[in-house]
């Protein structure tokens, strides 16, 4: 591997005992091991030999009886963690998927993808764990040699650097000394690499102050060094950034170079699903990005000339024929009235097409080789575009939702050469990105245990919207503030609160003390937000649950994504529909997304956000299996599509419906501006707000306010007049004219 791929971002058996240590012969016969059949620690004395390398045929499936003896290890080790641990799994469940995944049939070849759907909290860190555990025993033990060849070796694709980091920790103590000989944990800097060992310039204290090849001590880095030695281990382990950033290039996976030969690497494993298709967007800020990466990123050694010469051609190969085509994508109609088409294809094919294409090659062999400090993604981006604008087959994707952008999508595809894919994604059942992944097969996926003791209340009111332009609103946070408060204070216990990021701080000062005591927050001591949980198991003590807002995407990347991981041709069908209903639209007014958001969008905007919100549920005590407690969660008008697909993911939950409190429609109101001033009920609430609380008549008020009698009455009538009566502590007595106001408990104001 390239040096300059380091610097990314990241988000046992029975054997020689100065190899395995620390792990007690009683050990399996603890109580939480839950099935009876505890496995027996497998024996790598075997007098039975078998050919383990099927000559010219490195796609063979493994033989079955190798494939038992790496099942039957996976197993051994999987008791040991869970002893360790001290938790309960259900063992039944990962033997017969270890036998699944690593048994494939003439059925199932080498190269078919396979999906593990069981929930959070079920077990897929320890069965992963487990599987690496068996791997480097095996690789330990003359013995198993062959078997180890013919594997060739794997590759974990996991969220966190963090996570790989205690997979090299847990080797470390199972093989103290082998743990670097058997895997290399692919990063860059972070402070868990750190604290590794992998950073050795204490000056260094972030990624961005890392100086890769240029530190002084980059000669003896870890980190480099890790790059260097990926190729010669067993097991190659990278976060999802990584194997993008890898997948792009088409050099994700990594042969194992032995003394043998170069290997194939037969197993890919991720835990969480990842993008499966290669796409590329175009739009005016892409082009500006590219066209500013060459500008910022000579280094002094190409000439101002060449330079201008670059930036000219990207605009006449890239940025001219662009703009052309925003403004040809318009509804037909007058010319003195034009309206933009909301979506729709788009293509730039000609005679000349060809030759267009070869010179956005040869710009892009031109500055990728003579000039590699110029080169960027963004430009990349730009000619895989327009290079399929130009294709005489296809057409591309445009939307206008957001600014003018045109989208080039392949195919969802994971298959990785002759290795086995297999996915760990708790959400896969009701994730539509799986929808058209080719050759996948999904493993029966656990039941769902105590889930009667999850309890969703739901406020199915427009006023409790929590979209992110709702809440800018000024009057809803104090009114969700006011509410969380109440929920907290009905139910006393840890709370995962999540909102959108940009309202964490505001949210924050709003609650109560006593709320803020029950929440758990992150290590930064905010709110969580959206986006930002995950991976994390800081919450998992939590029973009460409240998501203010959904993790939604935009309306564009909506649109982008069905067509990307859906049945193009009945999305171009229902694309063609909506645009001739756009184009007899009989006014000029500017056409409404809402209006022609394709079945196909919303059916995968319903199914995204059914996966993204039970994976935030699934942060909190819910997914400990055997747990009894019962969890409440707080839902704000969901979706209902989304409602739907959830309750039926989740059968056996308890669905409660909330009116919401008189407060949400007072705040409404008192936040109301009006150009001649205050409101009526404006003013009593800042007369109440500065009043003594002694009894006053109602006449008293009238005057008071400047209010008639019949502005009063019917102020007084309303339901926000007894909310604000409530929000004061007022109480009133007497009927009619006699009638007067008081404060019932001055003191708690």
């Amino acid at each position: 591997m390239n040096n300059n791929t380091s610097h990314i971002q990241e988000s046992t058996p029975a054997h020689n005992p100065a190899i395995y240590s620390g792990v007690s012969e009683t050990s399996l016969q603890k109580p939480w091991i839950t099935s009876s059949l505890v496995s027996q620690k497998p024996s790598v004395q075997c007098g039975r030999k078998v050919e383990l390398i099927p000559k010219d045929d490195e796609s063979s499936p493994l033989h079955i009886y190798h494939a038992k003896e790496v099942a039957k290890h996976t197993m051994w080790y999987f008791d040991q963690l869970c002893e360790e641990r001290h938790i309960r799994l259900d063992r039944d469940f990962w033997k017969n998927t270890s036998d699944t995944l690593l048994n494939p049939t003439v059925h199932d070849p080498f190269g078919w993808i396979k999906v593990v759907g069981c929930y959070p909290g079920y077990g897929k860190s320890t069965w992963i764990t487990a599987f690496i555990l068996a791997l480097v025993c095996l690789s330990l033990s003359p013995e198993y040699q062959k078997l180890i060849r013919y594997l060739g070796g794997i590759v974990v694709v996991l969220q966190k650097v963090e996570t790989l980091n205690e997979i090299m920790q847990t080797i470390e103590k199972y093989f103290p000394g082998k743990s670097k000989e058997v895997m290399t944990p692919l990063q860059s800097w972070t402070p868990s690499g750190r604290e590794a060992g992998y950073c050795q310039n204490p000056h260094i204290h972030s990624f961005a102050e890392c100086r890769d090849g240029n530190c002084p001590h980059a000669a003896t880095c870890p980190l480099i060094k890790l790059n260097e030695s990926a190729r010669y281990s067993l097991i190659i382990g990278m976060t999802q950034a990584r194997f993008q950033m890898l997948y792009k290039t088409g050099h994700c996976i990594i042969p194992h170079t032995t003394p043998h030969g170069d290997l194939a690497r037969r197993f890919v494993l991720f835990d969480e699903k990842l993008e499966m298709l290669h796409r590329s967007v175009l739009n005016k800020a892409t082009i500006c990005e590219a066209v500013k990466h060459i500008e910022e990123n000579n280094e002094h050694t190409v000439s101002d000339r060449t330079l201008h010469a670059l930036s000219s051609s990207i605009y006449y190969q890239i940025e001219r024929p662009f703009s052309t085509l925003r403004k040809q994508c318009i509804l037909p109609g007058d010319k003195s009235s034009v309206r933009d088409q909301l979506f729709g294809f788009c293509s730039l094919r000609s005679e000349e097409s060809a030759e267009k294409v070869n010179k956005l090659e040869r710009l892009l062999q031109r500055i990728s080789s003579m000039y590699p400090s110029l080169m960027s993604e963004p430009l990349q981006d730009a000619v895989n575009v327009m290079v399929a604008l130009n294709n005489p087959q296809t057409d591309c994707l445009f939307s206008k939702l957001d600014s003018f952008t045109i989208l080039q999508a392949s195919t969802p595809d994971l298959h990785l050469g002759n290795a086995r894919t297999i996915i760990f994604d708790a959400t896969a059942g009701v994730d539509a990105d799986y929808d058209w992944l080719p050759s996948t097969v999904f493993l029966p996926s656990p039941s769902r245990k105590h889930i009667d003791r999850l309890h969703i209340h739901v406020y199915d009111d427009p006023l409790a919207n929590v979209s992110k332009a709702a809440l800018s609103k000024p009057w809803r946070i104090p009114a969700f503030a006011d509410l969380i408060d109440e929920i907290v204070d009905t139910y006393p216990a840890p709370t995962f609160l999540c909102t959108y990021k940009e309202f964490c701080t505001p949210l924050y000062a709003q609650l109560s003390p006593d709320t803020v005591g029950h929440l758990i927050l992150t290590k930064q001591k905010s709110l969580p937000y959206f986006g930002g949980t995950n991976g994390s198991n800081a919450f998992r003590d939590c029973t009460n649950v409240i998501l203010l807002g959904y993790p939604r995407l935009s309306p564009q990347e909506y649109l982008f994504r069905s067509y990307s991981y859906g049945n193009r041709t009945v999305f171009r069908e229902q694309a063609e529909e909506a645009i001739r209903q756009m184009s007899e639209q009989s006014d000029i007014s500017y056409p409404q997304e809402s209006d022609y958001l394709l079945p196909m969008v919303k059916q995968y905007e319903a199914h995204h956000l059914a996966a993204r919100v039970e994976q935030e549920l699934y942060r909190c005590a819910i997914r400990d299996p055997n747990g009894t407690t019962k969890i409440h969660v707080f839902l704000f008008f969901p979706p209902r599509d989304m409602l739907a697909l959830l309750e039926n993911r989740l059968k056996g939950c308890q669905i409660q419906n909330h009116e919401l409190p008189s407060s949400f429609s007072l705040q409404k109101a008192l936040s109301r501006k009006q150009k001649n001033g205050e409101t009526k009920l404006q003013r009593l609430d800042h007369f109440f707000e500065e009043w003594s609380g002694s009894p006053i008549q109602v006449s008293q008020l009238q005057q008071e306010l400047a209010m008639t009698a019949e502005a009063w009455h019917h102020l007084s009538k309303s339901d926000n007049f007894r909310a604000l009566l409530e929000k004061h502590h007022v109480q009133a007595t007497g009927r009619g004219k006699n009638r007067k106001y008081f404060r019932h408990d001055p003191s708690r104001l």
